[in-house]
């Protein structure tokens, strides 16, 4: 199965079980205007795939086999000494996983607030 293919099924999977999901647009897509390449600029380079914004979680989506680039290590090393939760999901149910657990932690913190 291919990333896109994986994204597009965790997202669905998410949204089954109420979860607003992002995807998110990383680096820049060229377009043409007036015969002219012109660039859109979308997330910084490195930024995770998905973004859940009711749990404040970031999913980057991995095949089995898919390695992160120089740049997505960056970004999660980053994040992750923000306190910002970012995790690497290699399937759907690792996905549901993780979505459920981020749930539970919101709820938790919620009570206790």
């Amino acid at each position: 199965m291919s990333e896109t293919q994986l994204s597009a099924d965790i997202r669905q999977a998410l949204g089954k079980l109420g979860v607003w999901v992002l995807r998110i647009q990383s680096g820049k897509i060229p377009a043409y205007y007036n015969g002219r390449v012109r660039y859109i600029h979308c997330a910084e380079p490195g930024t995770p795939d998905l973004f859940c914004p009711a749990l404040n979680l970031w999913l980057e989506v991995k095949t089995p086999a898919g390695r992160l680039s120089k740049e997505q290590r960056a970004w999660h090393a980053k994040a992750k000494r923000l306190g910002v939760v970012v995790v690497v999901v290699r399937s759907v149910r690792a996905a549901v996983e993780v979505a459920r657990a981020q749930r539970s932690l919101a709820f938790i913190r919620r009570l206790t607030a």
